[in-house]
């Protein structure tokens, strides 16, 4: 699953511009990591991207999850963004990428804490919004540790792991941190890697 267009490129990704990435499927929302630069970078690709989709990417943070287990060692992050005070989007993906990258990017990663999340539209493949998020040291600190400690990753069963779990499930069997309104996330409950 190699989706960087090289290893260590330095992309710009600009609102407006074709995306850097290679093209998700045209006819659904799919959601990929990819681990090119020091930081993360979350795509979601959606067909016929509506202002509102738009909204929902820039909405605030209000969450963060990550479920460890055997078979996902460096972990699937939730994203959970308030849409409005009765809505929130949750944006599940794993932390893959091609091993080797997955290694280099563990032995390497930056002091920072920035994710970018981009918002492409799978018709036309521009980039229809992006913006970052803080995300708790912590958490990708256990993210490189998952990476490092274990020599070889089966994608696809991490995949179908992932596949038969619902965003509550998820959130339930994950160490989580909420924003209690200062932009800052604050552990709220712990959870073991699951075998």
């Amino acid at each position: 699953m190699n989706m960087h267009p090289s290893s260590h490129e330095f992309l710009t990704i600009t609102v407006g511009s074709p995306s850097p990435f290679p093209a998700l499927p045209a006819d659904q929302l799919t959601v990929m990591m990819s681990l090119t630069q020091s930081n993360p970078v979350v795509i979601v690709s959606l067909p016929e991207v509506t202002d509102e989709d738009i909204a929902r990417i820039k909405a605030p943070a209000q969450g963060v999850a990550l479920r460890r287990s055997a078979k996902m060692p460096a972990g699937a992050l939730l994203l959970v963004l308030k849409s409005n005070e009765e809505e929130v989007w949750p944006i599940c993906v794993p932390f893959l990428d091609d091993a080797a990258l997955m290694r280099s990017w563990a032995l390497t990663q930056a002091d920072s804490n920035i994710l970018l999340l981009i918002l492409v539209d799978a018709d036309t493949q521009i980039v229809r919004a992006q913006r970052t998020i803080g995300l708790p040291p912590r958490l990708l600190e256990m993210v490189r540790q998952g990476m490092l400690q274990t020599a070889v990753i089966d994608e696809r069963a991490a995949i179908e792991e992932l596949a038969g779990l619902n965003d509550r499930d998820i959130w339930a069997q994950s160490t989580c941190w909420q924003d209690k309104g200062d932009e800052v996330f604050t552990m709220v409950a712990e959870a073991p890697v699951f075998p």
